[in-house]
């Protein structure tokens, strides 16, 4: 599934105007008989996903649903990724001109088309009733394991980005004790002039200067973490916190995770079990504990020892 088709439910109508997607009335009457025909499909589909909602890209400021392209996003209120979208619409890369009905999904694969393309991922017919029967076949929420998939790529970014600031301020530390001097490290262990200060501080020897002996005490100290992450991706818990769509509880969804810092393309396996399914009243306290501190982190943010806010409701926790 291509990046520019995973649309983010907590992007359409974002209320600061910077979402491209708006929600879509597939009831409101329209003078385009190509869209009354993928209204109708859109009604369809509601008939077989009661809680199902819809969404278009927009452009400019005002008439939004009328800008809309041809291409209705669906989702539930509890979605993190809109599973797919349907059009009525000639999608073909050869352009015929013949409409048909289109689905479009991850579990799709049509192999008469580049991976790398929409139509991959497509499935088409002129028959409504047909139509129909392949969003039912193709169209669902995101499992707890495909969220790890597709997501997993921010989290390694983010703690290699953390990896590289925790080292950035260990040269920044030991700039003033290694200026004009080259530092070599045949042996591949501790550099010699770390090892000659470690032994002196651990032996509680007395430099001349007290500034001095805390700069030596500090650079063990960021000497260490900045090993300890050193190609050493963290065990993580991904938990996708959602209210249900009909009981509107809030509820915890926790999977343990492992190899995140493989490649989305990777066939390793990165989800270890089925997620189990917690309330607010029954959620492990250290989980709840470091939820509430990646509540407050940015999008994108990576907090050592805590975990990743991948989103508005997918985190990762460090086990």
């Amino acid at each position: 599934m291509r990046g520019s088709n995973m649309v983010k439910v907590e992007e359409i109508d974002k209320m600061d105007g910077t979402g491209e997607y708006t929600i879509y009335d597939i009831d409101a009457p329209t003078d385009s008989a190509d869209r009354f025909k993928l209204n109708l499909f859109a009604r369809d589909l509601r008939d077989v996903f009661p809680d199902i909602k819809f969404a278009c890209a927009f452009s400019g400021t005002s008439g939004r649903v009328e800008n809309a392209n041809r291409y209705l996003h669906l989702y539930t209120a509890s979605d993190e990724w809109c599973w797919g979208w349907i059009a009525y619409a000639d999608v073909k890369l050869e352009r015929t001109g013949d409409k048909t009905y289109c689905v479009y999904s991850r579990k799709v694969s049509n192999k008469k088309y580049d991976m790398h393309r929409d139509q991959h991922h497509t499935v088409m017919t002129a028959n409504r009733e047909v139509a129909v029967r392949n969003a039912k076949r193709y169209l669902s929420p995101f499992t707890h394991k495909e969220i790890v998939d597709y997501s997993c790529a921010g989290v390694s970014a983010a703690i290699d980005h953390h990896q590289e600031t925790l080292e950035k301020e260990l040269r920044e530390i030991r700039e003033p004790l290694t200026k004009n001097l080259r530092v070599s490290d045949s042996d591949g262990g501790v550099p010699q002039l770390y090892a000659e200060l470690f032994h002196l501080a651990d032996i509680n020897h007395e430099f001349l200067s007290k500034e001095f002996t805390t700069r030596v005490r500090n650079i063990r100290e960021a000497y260490k973490v900045a090993c300890e992450g050193k190609n050493n991706m963290p065990e993580m818990y991904c938990v996708r916190v959602y209210q249900h769509v009909r009981r509107k509880v809030q509820l915890f969804d926790v999977v343990t995770t492992t190899n995140l810092a493989a490649g989305f393309w990777s066939r390793t396996q990165r989800v270890v079990g089925d997620p189990t399914t917690y309330t607010d009243e029954n959620i492990p306290e250290e989980i709840m504990g470091k939820l509430a501190v990646l509540s407050i982190s940015g999008v994108g943010e990576y907090v050592h020892d805590v975990g990743y806010r991948e989103s508005e409701g997918i985190f990762y926790v460090t086990r």
